[in-house]
């Protein structure tokens, strides 16, 4: 909306100058593409079936945790969460509210990875995670070895 008033404003002020060749615009077409455009992740891929049943925001800031482990001490936790993710969104175990839920606690416990690094906090979490994801057999052994690495780390 900005740019389309920019623009406007520049049509005022070439047709006050007249006799000028009229300035650049502001391409509007591009910018409503790439507002409407899907965010970008660089460690999920999502279909539609699974947009509806998450929030994006929330895998959002797991992708932006996992970009920041790379290369520090937690770059081990930041490639186990992005497994964990990936399983919890595919877990057919799981209805839509627990999938939600799951991930909400993988973000909080991606945060206190790259943020706090709350012991209280971590374990908290992890016995949330642990038994939320009990029914999910292919979550249950990378709970257990995020919690390792966690421990590892000095959480």
């Amino acid at each position: 909306m900005n740019a389309a008033m920019a623009n406007r404003a520049l049509d005022d002020m070439d047709a006050v100058m007249w006799p000028l060749i009229p300035g650049g615009r502001i391409p509007l077409e591009p910018l409503a593409r790439a507002i409407q455009g899907s965010p970008t992740l660089n460690h999920f891929n999502l279909t539609n079936s699974q947009v509806g049943i998450i929030n994006t925001g929330s895998i959002q800031k797991i992708d932006t945790a996992i970009t920041q482990t790379q290369g520090s001490d937690a770059e081990g936790i930041g490639k186990i969460i992005q497994t964990l993710t990936a399983v919890v969104l595919a877990a057919h175990e799981l209805t839509a509210d627990e999938q939600a839920k799951m991930v909400e606690l993988i973000e909080a416990l991606s945060q206190q990875v790259i943020e706090g690094r709350k012991p209280a906090v971590i374990s908290a979490l992890m016995k949330s995670l642990k038994d939320g994801l009990i029914g999910v057999s292919a979550a249950v052994p990378l709970v257990q070895k995020l919690w390792e690495a966690l421990q590892a780390l000095g959480s």
